[in-house]
């Protein structure tokens, strides 16, 4: 009960932490656009200013014309960096040895001189607007008045949107491995609980055999495979209160031993001994009730319970005993026989009165010259 339950919740920890580690990773793949959608909108932003600024110092300067500003560190990286950070809960790592390339163009071109055929579609497209923006693959541009004729392109590259996005499907990759490590480690404890439920299962199976084995053991007499003395002693008890309560419920008891075992002993050998208690066992389980106990009350004596039994009953089962016995045809001896003393229960009120007066009659139905029954 306690490994199930054991189970049921080790199922129930892994089931809410995997839909955890995978929402986390679903957040991230879905977030992953959005960061690059507001990288994106931060460096339109930049060329705005840059536009802005540009405008300004045309106008303090006339000969200002084309622009190529180079720079062999991303000056904007860190703060880049700190605003997507706050932007996301997930940390994008950094990649020292990547050298991000500044590089952003101010193209000048004039309407009154010759203008290339892209600059004049985008003249065609600013229309009455200010400026225009265009977002590519690897960059982000500009196009936009500086007075009536005058026009500036401004293009930055994008190289940090590539290390964004490299970033962000290893941190996928990595908790993609990590998950799948955390399935493995889960599917080897799940079968190492498994293992040790079969392994507590068989325990406590051996232990219902061995407790088994132990009352057959208490209960049954290895030799024989009759009751034993404990057994019997149970069940005296138990026909003595019923008969106490209901004065109906009257049972016999009978005595007996092998007549002159001791001669058979010293003569066959306890061998064959062994082989005639086992052959006598047999031949009163075969002649009584399912409902008498039949017990071994130690070396060569009997006895056997019979519920429900007044005294003519009694002496009839001991004499249908004895016949049984004498009548057994075993090799080496040219017959068995027992002697009996049969009682029926009296208002005793323990078990050693009854078997006292059964003990009695079995003696004298000795002295009377054995394999006879006394009552």
């Amino acid at each position: 009960m306690r490994l199930s339950l054991t189970s049921n919740k080790v199922y129930k920890f892994a089931y809410i932490y995997f839909i955890i580690l995978f929402a986390i990773m679903t957040y991230i793949y879905i977030s992953k656009d959005d960061i690059k959608t507001k990288f994106q909108n931060s460096m339109v932003l930049d060329l705005k200013h840059h536009y802005k600024i540009y405008k300004k110092v045309f106008k303090s300067s006339d000969n200002t014309r084309s622009i190529l500003i180079e720079n062999d560190n991303f000056v904007d990286r860190s703060e880049m960096i700190e605003q997507f950070t706050k932007s996301t809960p997930f940390i994008i790592k950094k990649e020292e040895k990547k050298v991000n390339k500044y590089d952003i163009t101010f193209a000048f071109f004039d309407k009154d001189t010759k203008t290339p055929k892209n600059i004049d579609r985008l003249i065609d497209r600013l229309d009455k607007r200010e400026y225009i923006t265009e977002i590519s693959t690897d960059q982000i541009s500009l196009f936009g008045k500086v007075y009536d004729k005058g026009y500036i392109y401004i293009t930055q590259y994008i190289d940090d949107e590539r290390q964004i996005d490299s970033s962000i499907d290893m941190l996928f990759i990595e908790l993609s491995l990590f998950a799948l490590i955390n399935i493995v480690i889960f599917i080897y404890f799940i079968n190492l609980l498994k293992n040790n439920r079969s392994v507590a299962s068989r325990m406590i199976s051996e232990f219902e055999q061995l407790k088994e084995d132990t009352k057959k053991v208490a209960f049954e007499d290895t030799l024989t495979k009759a009751a034993t003395r404990l057994k019997f002693d149970e069940t005296l008890k138990d026909l003595i209160q019923i008969a106490s309560r209901f004065e109906q419920n009257k049972f016999g008891v009978i005595m007996f031993d092998i007549d002159n075992f001791k001669y058979i002993n010293d003569t066959h050998g306890h061998d064959y001994g062994d082989f005639v208690l086992k052959s006598v066992a047999n031949a009163v389980k075969n002649s009584i009730r399912g409902s008498d106990t039949f017990a071994r009350w130690g070396g060569e004596e009997f006895v056997v319970l019979s519920p429900m039994n007044d005294l003519e009953q009694t002496h009839k089962l001991a004499e249908k005993l004895r016949i049984e016995i004498e009548s057994m045809e075993l090799p080496k001896c040219e017959k068995v026989t027992s002697s009996f003393g049969a009682v029926v229960y009296e208002d005793e009120k323990s078990g050693d009165e009854i078997m006292k007066r059964a003990d009695k009659l079995l003696y004298k139905a000795k002295k009377n010259g054995k394999n006879r029954v006394e009552i």
